[in-house]
């Protein structure tokens, strides 16, 4: 029987996962990630307490999806100005 080295398939260190070594272009990636996905969650959970719980008046879901949608732009207005800087 023929005994061969065991290879690694999935290999994970700290330095492959640091920010540092992702350059300015992968962190930019990942905030325009973080910035639309987190107020996008806030949205879907409120719609989903709303269809499964509690009724939720009409003019409150239009300022929520107003408000995380203004945060999302303006998210993207303060990222492309620190990009371009």
């Amino acid at each position: 029987m023929k005994k061969g080295k065991h290879t690694q398939t999935f290999h994970l260190n700290p330095k492959s996962l640091s920010l540092s070594r992702r350059g300015a272009w992968g962190q930019v990636a990942i905030a325009a990630i973080l910035i639309t996905v987190l107020p996008s969650l806030i949205l879907f959970w409120g719609w989903i307490t709303h269809s499964t719980t509690a009724p939720v008046p009409l003019e409150t879901i239009w300022l929520g999806g107003v408000c995380v949608i203004s945060v999302i732009a303006l998210g993207y207005a303060l990222l492309l100005m620190s990009s371009s800087a």
